[in-house]
This record gives C-alpha cells, structure tokens and sequence, in this order.
C-alpha cells in the first residue's frame, strides 16, 4: 500500500489571491529525535548510503527518503547531488 494513501486533501491558501485551492497528497513532514552523521564518502546516491551496517543496513533502500527529508536544502543547494557533501544527518 502506498505511504500516502490515506493523507487526506487539503486547503492552501494562494498569498496573492487569497483564493483556497484543494490540494490531494501532501503530508505533514516527521519529525526526528534522534539521528547520527554519516560520512558520504565515494556514495554517489542516499541508497548507497542507506544500506551501509551503520545507518539502516541491507535491503533498506526504502528509507532513502527519510535521509532526503532530513537534508534536503543541502541536497537541492549541491545541484540535487549528494556527490560533494561530506556528510548527511541520518534520522534514527
């Protein structure tokens, strides 16, 4: 089942017009307590990184997103690259 099946619609209020307009699949972003800094190294994808023993293992590509979350200015600032960071702050 998707993650965002369930999210219901919600009202934006344009700034300008002032006007509400429905908007369909958009969730709250989660909040994490605790995370660790994992060094990016020669990770050329958050997927590399995320299957590593010491952030969230094998077969854990799935999470990818939550590191994206948690470091996303970064991530968009570098050209939508990990390649060049040094570190990515991994939500536990």
């Amino acid at each position: 089942m998707p993650r965002y099946i369930e999210i219901d619609t919600i009202s934006f209020t344009r700034p300008i017009k002032g006007d509400k307009v429905p908007i369909k699949d958009v969730r709250p972003r989660p909040t994490y307590t605790d995370a660790l800094i994992a060094e990016v190294g020669i990770a050329k994808s958050l997927d590399e990184v995320c299957v590593r023993q010491e952030v969230y293992g094998a077969d854990s590509e799935s999470a990818s997103y939550k590191i994206y979350e948690r470091n996303e200015a970064a991530i968009v600032d570098n050209g939508f690259s990990i390649v060049g960071l040094r570190n990515l702050v991994v939500p536990l």
